[in-house]
């Protein structure tokens, strides 16, 4: 039964795309939301760290995750098996994001205050930009032109993803002296959603006037510095954002109703939402799990 109102079509089990059991459907725009039952969690194997971020590429083929071992690992999302090891961060990476609509880039963000911009081809770096404030989020817009960083300061920082110059910054996000520690960008319209270290979740306009529309306040959405994600579904009507306290709490952003929280196997640390319906989120133990619709 859906919490928004009655049970559809995707409130159906599937298998996951590696084949095995996952948990409860995903909410969707015409589908409902099953009783939640934590999913099975898989070892990302390579992730010698706590993992940190988790990315799908936007053909779905590949699965990115972060880690505190200064890593990122590049999973085929079929078979689990790993296409690179990007390294060059020179501390944790705390979130990792793929560029836009364009599979072949991606961009993480790191503690040593460091955005790099990755080619997913090769494995190398093409770009990194150097920031004046720890980064604990990062997104691209659709375009793949705009890349936006959520900082310890509070701000939120817009930066040309080709040249790697700053355009511009929003200040006191989630008020002032709160540090902005997660953003996911929006897959239509020119949004990003972040989450503050206070445990409120926003959606932000990235137009000139930079409106910021609160989603309601969850008990169960609780936040740890470096260890909280956001992001937008695929038609971008949800919100989902992974709670330290091990929940998948899940916001309709249209309607702006209350959150649903799903529980997890252990706190998590990162959420990303393919376009199959599935949301990956990875714990604190190296694990990934997979919610599908």
């Amino acid at each position: 039964m859906s919490p928004w109102g009655g049970a559809g079509a995707r409130g159906q089990r599937a298998g996951s795309a590696r084949g095995g059991p996952v948990g409860p459907a995903s909410p969707g725009r015409g589908g409902g939301l099953l009783t939640p039952e934590p999913p099975e969690p898989r070892p990302a194997a390579g992730m010698a760290g706590s993992v940190l971020g988790v990315a799908w590429t936007a053909d779905d083929r590949h699965v990115l995750g972060c880690s505190a071992d200064r890593g990122i690992r590049v999973f085929e999302s079929a078979t689990s098996r790993e296409v690179h090891a990007l390294t060059g961060h020179r501390d944790k990476v705390t979130h990792v994001a793929c560029v836009g609509h364009d599979t072949s880039r991606a961009v993480s963000a790191g503690a040593d205050r460091c955005l790099k911009v990755w080619d997913l081809g090769s494995g190398y770096c093409r770009q990194t930009f150097l920031c004046h404030s720890t980064c604990l989020g990062v997104a691209a817009d659709p375009s793949g032109q705009v890349v936006v960083s959520g900082h310890f300061d509070g701000a939120l920082r817009m930066w040309d993803a080709r040249s790697g110059k700053q355009e511009r910054d929003l200040e006191a996000v989630h008020g002032a002296g709160v540090p902005v520690v997660a953003v996911g960008a929006a897959h239509v319209s020119a949004a990003v959603a972040t989450a503050g270290r206070d445990g409120s979740v926003r959606v932000v306009d990235l137009r000139a006037a930079g409106e910021r529309r609160a989603l309601p306040r969850s008990p169960d959405m609780r936040v740890a510095m470096g260890g909280a994600a956001v992001c937008l579904s695929p038609d971008d009507a949800f919100v989902a954002a992974a709670s330290h306290g091990g929940a998948l709490v899940v916001w309709d952003a249209l309607a702006g109703g209350a959150a649903v929280a799903l529980p997890g196997p252990s706190p998590l640390a990162g959420v990303s939402w393919s376009k199959l319906g599935t949301v990956a989120p990875p714990d604190k133990a190296g694990n990934l799990a997979l919610w599908g619709s």
